[in-house]
């Protein structure tokens, strides 16, 4: 700057703080430009935060619900295995008694052929007495039997009073 001519020295001055004031002026119309796209982008980012939140919370609270779910399952679960177990058990029981009744069965309906109980038996007899003896027949038993009647008393009353017409 030159002191000598102090107009043309302001003039200058002020022609160049003109000019950077201008050049600020249009730097700040353009700082505001990207502000906007800028801006736009962190309302985005915002929203985008706040979709993230709420769908965070969401999950959380699905997950517990989840939970809650879950272990009521294990508790039928548990609840469907016991009554199983008592179930299994009935039958077991059930199947227990029907075998034994068979067995009893089985064991009534045997015959004297099929019995080792009446081999021995008929052993025994046989070395003791020296003789059998099957059916209640032997050589004593066909004295004493009894002649049976020809029917009954009943019947025996109804020949005599003859027929009875009933009107």
């Amino acid at each position: 700057v030159d002191l000598s001519n102090l107009d043309e020295a302001i003039a200058t001055l002020k022609a160049e703080s003109d000019d950077a004031h201008n050049l600020f002026v249009e730097a700040l119309k353009r700082a505001d430009e990207k502000w906007a796209e800028y801006k736009e982008g962190l309302d985005h980012r915002n929203f985008l935060k706040a979709e993230g939140d709420r769908h965070h919370n969401e999950s959380v609270e699905f997950h517990e619900k989840a939970n809650g779910v879950h272990e009521k399952i294990d508790q039928m679960m548990v609840d469907v295995n016991k009554a199983r177990d008592e179930l299994n058990m009935a039958r077991k029981e059930r199947e227990s008694w029907i075998t034994d009744h068979n067995k009893s069965v089985k064991a009534e309906m045997k015959t004297g052929a099929e019995s080792d109980e009446v081999a021995d038996m008929l052993v025994q007899s046989l070395l003791s007495d020296g003789e059998l003896v099957f059916g209640g027949v032997g050589k004593d038993d066909g004295g004493n039997k009894k002649k049976r009647s020809s029917g009954s008393s009943k019947k025996q009353n109804m020949r005599r009073m003859g027929s009875i017409r009933r009107r």
